[in-house]
Parts: structure tokens; sequence; C-alpha cells
């Protein structure tokens, strides 16, 4: 957790200095800056005299775990217009989520919850922001739109900031710039701010040291940065570009609590019942695997995973097992590994002592394919050639488990449709209890409603 939170705060500064970053346009040799605050203050009053402005910007996260290493890219669309119009939209990646003003109000888009919220600006921007207390990586930069707009921006820069100093000239991309380096407890970081008269920064990286104060795990290093593209100070907007439309399957809801996931069953994972994506991809050994040869053929298993994700390689062992019990049947296993080295994995395989077959996602192509927002994820992938089975987790009965629903594939059962037909009996059930709570207290309703609870409760028994 003490690690989580130091990377929280690591990626939020990360965020916001790389929010802003003007154009390389040429100007006359600027006065140089006496101090780290004098430039801060010329970069705070730079964003500030922006009528409107846009850009995206991609964070590349790359994680170095005792020789395993993974890169994580997360990409952000954002349009500003003073004085109440803004739009930070998540385009790609794991972290963040996407907030959208019209002027009046502000919907907020949270990926990971599959919910949004639609709540009055003074509540996104005062002190009563119920969403600020959600992690950096859960909101990005949609939770520190003020920042975005150049309110508090040297403050936040500076802040736990033990030593700030100038480091002289670099160029970035072929644009001349200032660089700074900061220290804080555990973290050390640079930020290149553009050579001009009206400065804005250009690039941030960011690099937990490897003390104790850092948080960081022994044998894990990390670096973050930020790189900005499409900057543009003279946008044309309308009013389609700070307009919402929920994505399909979204749900509105009416505040972060109603959002939150509720205890009791979950919804099946959204490709259940669905067509299996297609794909075409490279294997660690060096040859080439299409889902096509063996789809509707044979019952196919695909597990997704990284070998820096803990879970992932608790359940490789038991996966690996299920699959082998099943290898004289017509049964087809793929581990798919998430964004990572060949020869990292490898290195990995040996020392685990582990022989599995491994298809090289290098992009998270065929994890975006298939949804695989966290893993492990497993996939199960019946001969009619749909997705029948999704495990997102490892449970310790996972080769019990698999080995059961594989065998039932291979009778030919609808796996699939006895989870859709099971979830939606318990939404029935959940909506009489519901109605029976409205109705308590009027005995004629309230016999009524459990008339209606019980036979929800029949249906999914059966």
């Amino acid at each position: 957790m003490k690690y989580a939170n130091r990377f929280s705060v690591t990626l939020a500064m990360a965020l916001l200095l790389g929010s802003f970053l003007c154009s390389p346009t040429a100007y006359a040799e600027p006065a140089a800056p006496k101090s780290v605050d004098e430039l801060l203050d010329r970069v705070e009053q730079s964003i500030k005299d922006l009528p409107a402005y846009s850009f995206d910007f991609d964070i590349n996260i790359n994680v170095d775990a005792n020789g395993s290493k993974q890169s994580i890219e997360s990409e952000f669309d954002v349009k500003i217009e003073r004085p109440s119009r803004w739009a930070v939209i998540k385009q790609s990646g794991p972290f963040g989520a996407t907030s959208i003003s019209n002027g009046k109000e502000e919907t907020v888009y949270l990926p990971m919850l599959k919910a949004y919220i639609v709540r009055p600006l003074a509540e996104a921007t005062g002190e009563n922001n119920e969403l600020a207390s959600l992690p950096v990586t859960f909101l990005g930069p949609a939770g520190k739109v003020p920042a975005l707009m150049g309110e508090g921006l040297k403050k936040l820069i500076l802040d736990g900031a033990s030593e700030s100093k100038l480091a002289g000239e670099e160029e970035i991309d072929g644009v001349a710039c200032w660089k700074c380096e900061f220290k804080q407890e555990g973290l050390n970081s640079q930020l290149w701010v553009t050579k001009a008269d009206h400065p804005l920064p250009r690039r941030v990286v960011l690099v937990p040291d490897d003390s104790s104060k850092s948080g960081m795990p022994k044998g894990m290093s990390l670096t973050a940065q930020i790189d900005i593209v499409n900057f543009n100070a003279e946008p044309k907007f309308t009013d389609e570009d700070f307009k919402f439309t929920p994505p399909e399957g979204v749900r509105q809801a009416d505040s972060l609590q109603d959002a939150m996931p509720k205890p009791g069953p979950q919804p099946p994972h959204e490709l259940v019942g669905k067509q299996a994506p297609t794909f075409e991809v490279d294997v660690l050994d060096g040859e080439a695997f299409k889902l096509e040869d063996v789809l509707g053929k044979k019952v196919v298993m695909l597990d997704f995973w990284a070998t820096w994700c803990g879970p992932c390689v608790a359940a490789l062992p038991e996966i690996s097992a299920a699959a082998e019990e099943m290898k004289e049947k017509d049964v087809v296993f793929y581990t798919v590994n998430l964004r990572e080295e060949p020869e990292a994995v490898k290195e990995f395989l040996k020392e685990q002592e582990l022989d599995v077959p491994v298809l090289l996602d290098a992009e998270g192509e065929i994890g975006d394919l298939y949804k695989a927002e966290a893993i492990p994820q497993t996939v199960l992938i019946g001969k009619d050639g749909r997705v029948q089975v999704v495990h997102v987790g490892f449970g310790g009965d996972a080769k019990k488990k698999l080995i059961e629903e594989m065998t039932a594939l291979l009778e030919g059962k609808e796996l699939a449709q006895e989870t859709l037909d099971k979830w939606e009996a318990e939404q029935k059930k959940a909506e009489a209890e519901e109605e029976a709570e409205e109705s308590e207290g009027d005995d004629a309703e309230g016999e009524g409603a459990d008339v209606e609870v019980e036979q929800a409760e029949v249906e999914v028994e059966q």
C-alpha cells in the first residue's frame, strides 16, 4: 500500500506537469530564469494566458521487476476552453477516466466501474469533491481539472520537494528547453520547460530511487515519462467537443458510492456468449498461431498473464496442470503474455521451471480484444467458436474447476447460456426484493411482493 500511494503521487505529478506544452514556436532569445520559483511562476502565468488549447499526451511507465520488463501506456485527449468548458478524454490504456464539462455540469466516466456520474460544476471544482479521494491511477488528469487550467500548479509541483534546481538546457525533440530537477523523499524527477518568453512544460520524467523511502519492492525499478503531441493553441471548438455520449453497456450512477460494485453476484464478463475475437500472433518458440485454425474445431483455453503479476504466477502451475490433463482430448491451450520482452519471458519460465506455450501479445492488442482489464484472466472457447467461460483472478480450486468446465464443453454443454440465465434470474430476484422493500408497510402489496421474491428465488436455484 505504501508503494501504491507513493506511485499515485508520482503519477499525479507526471500527469499534471505533462498536461501543458507549447508548440515549438521560434522566439527571440528569452530571458533565462534565475530560479525554479521564477520559472514556475512564468509557466503558471503562460497557462492562464491561453483562452483555449488542446493536446494529446502519452503516459509511458516502464517497470523492471528482477529483469522482467513491462511497459504500460495510457493516452489522453485534452481540450480546454475558458472559463468552464473542458474535455479530458481517456483514449487507451489501463489508467484514468474521462471528464467533460459543457460549462454547466460535469460528466465523469469511470471505465473501471463501467459507470458515469453527472454533477454540478461547483461540486467538481469545490472542496466537497467526492472523487478527490480516488487514487490518481483511477482518475488520471480527469481528477485534477483546476490544475490543468493552471490553478495552483506551482504549489503542486513544489509540494514535498526538499530540493529543486535549474539544471541547464537540453533539446527535447528538437525544441530548446530549460531543465529543472527535483528531489523529495524517495523520488527524483526532472521537468523540461520550453525555452521561450511564455514557457510551458514539454516533458516530465519521474524515477523513484532505490532507498527504503521510495516504497519500491526490492528488485523493482520504475520510470514514468510524459510526452506531449499535437498541441494546438488556437483550436476551433464546437459544442460537440464538450458533449458526452455513453459507451454501450455503461450506466449512469447517482454518486461515486452508487457507481461502486455492489456486494453479491457480479455480472458476467461482457464476452460471455459472444463469438471469440480472432487474431494471429507469434509464439515464444518462434512459430505463428492463428486462432482461426482451431476455432470451431476444438475447445480453446487462453490464459492472460504477465511475469510481474503475483496472482498470475500463482495461477500458472494450476492452469498448466489442468491443460496437461486434457491434452489428449480436443483441447488447445495457450498462455497470452501481455507486453513483455521474449527474453524476459523465457528467463522467467526457466526460473519457475514452467513449460507452457506462450503467445506474445507485445502491444496488448489481444488483451484489448478479450477485455483483459484485470489479470490473470482465463478464457474458455467452445467448439462453436463462442466464449463460454471467463475467469478473472485466481482461486485455489482452479485446476479442478477448469477440468470440469472443459469436460462439459467437450460434451456439448452450453456453459455461457447457463451463466447468462443465472445472471438474469439473480437480477429478477434483486428487483423483486427491491420492490418488496418499497412496498413494505402495505400488507396487500407486501404479500404480492413476497410471492415475486419466492418465484425469483426458485428461478435462481434452477
